[in-house]
């Protein structure tokens, strides 16, 4: 996790946190208050008729949570 200066709150002296994560060669960055929680893979649900981006599903402490892969969806195949 890095802390990065925001372009729009620099201006207000404002920082934020951010986890960064490589998909192919590219450098991609989310904000942590957009982020829940990151987990370990344990195993995944196939869903059959689900677009292709969506791996499967996960039970999470009792919920159902899609499994989705950021290199499909944001068209890196």
């Amino acid at each position: 996790m890095s802390e990065r200066s925001d372009p729009a709150g620099a201006a207000q002296g404002g920082k934020f946190h951010c986890v960064t994560f490589i998909l192919g060669e590219d450098l991609f960055g989310i904000q942590i208050n957009f982020i829940r929680e990151i987990i370990e893979l344990d195993g995944i649900t196939h869903v059959p008729m689900m677009p292709s981006f969506v791996r499967g599903i996960i039970n999470l402490r009792g919920s159902v949570v899609p499994v989705i892969d950021l290199s499909i969806r944001f068209g890196r195949g």
